[in-house]
């Protein structure tokens, strides 16, 4: 079931908040009630909170989106963070890749990289679509749908060597599993025909959020 509770004020919120943790108790003694919020601001604003209002509060987690779903990845015995596709990671993997730039669909870049200081201009560009990369897996994941399947998604002239070094990270040793497949996995699997109730937390509270990206939502 979900409810919805508007006000203008934070605290107005995180009284009706207090109301329903004290009236809709937890049936485990020890299950932790969870929060879903966007900024540690907001974690110390709802902890404070709580706590002036009961006196103590413990037992409790708090969450960003993509922490949250990691958390519901791992009660299905599914997993959400591939190593080889961690922003870091991704740096590396992509300033190697970067390297060779020999083929066609390249040739954008072939003239960046050109001239004095080409190696750091590598690395910036790698680090660059790492972070891109990354931001694709969870806002466009459709995109990257289409370039696995050896189409484009859009006209944009960035497009095709962009699909050219994604599909080079997914031939890869162990790089053929990213972030954005297994969100899908996570997703099928909770609109399937299983009860899954056993898995799930009662209650999850989502407070302070103004954005959420379509694939958590």
């Amino acid at each position: 079931m979900f409810y919805l509770h508007v006000a203008n004020r934070t605290e107005t919120l995180l009284q009706r908040l207090a109301f329903i943790l004290e009236e809709d108790r937890q049936q485990n003694f020890f299950a932790p009630e969870l929060f879903l919020i966007q900024s540690q601001g907001m974690e110390r604003m709802v902890a404070q909170g709580l706590a002036d209002r009961f006196g103590s509060f413990c037992n409790f987690q708090f969450f960003l989106p993509l922490n949250f779903l990691g958390y519901i990845a791992e009660r299905l015995d599914l997993g959400i963070s591939p190593d080889g596709f961690d922003r870091q990671i991704l740096t590396w993997r992509l300033d190697d890749l970067l390297r060779d730039h020999t083929g066609v669909e390249f040739q954008p870049l072939a003239a960046y990289m050109a001239g004095e200081n080409s190696e750091l201009k590598r690395f910036q560009l790698a680090r660059r679509l790492a972070n891109i990369f990354d931001q694709y897996q969870v806002l466009r994941p459709e995109y990257l749908a289409s370039w696995e399947a050896g189409k484009v998604a859009t006209d944009h002239p960035a497009e095709p060597w962009q699909v050219a070094l994604w599909r080079r990270l997914l031939d890869q040793p162990g790089g053929g599993t990213h972030r954005g497949m297994l969100f899908r996995r996570v997703i099928e699997k909770l609109q399937g025909e299983n009860d899954l109730s056993k898995f799930l937390p009662k209650r999850i509270s989502v407070i302070g959020l103004h954005t959420m990206p379509p694939i958590f939502l």
